[in-house]
């Protein structure tokens, strides 16, 4: 296993995936857990949005194109 992704405070680093196929969901949470990134996952645009406000990820990496609100609408 790879180390940790930490921040400056020496925490892990966050980072959400909004995406409606689960599958893809699946793929970036094996991929950026193994690299030691804590990972959260929401299926909508619209509880990705809500979990950007409650959690505050580092990163998050959106689906442009969803059904109901995908990464394009969301930007703006």
């Amino acid at each position: 296993m790879l180390g940790k992704a930490l921040d400056t405070n020496g925490d892990a680093k966050t980072l959400l995936v909004v995406d409606d196929e689960d599958g893809h969901r699946l793929m970036v949470r094996a991929v950026m857990g193994q690299a030691g990134w804590q990972v959260y996952e929401a299926s909508t645009g619209e509880q990705g949005i809500e979990m950007v406000r409650e959690r505050k990820p580092d990163v998050v990496l959106m689906d442009l194109r969803m059904p109901g609100m995908g990464g394009e609408a969301a930007m703006l």
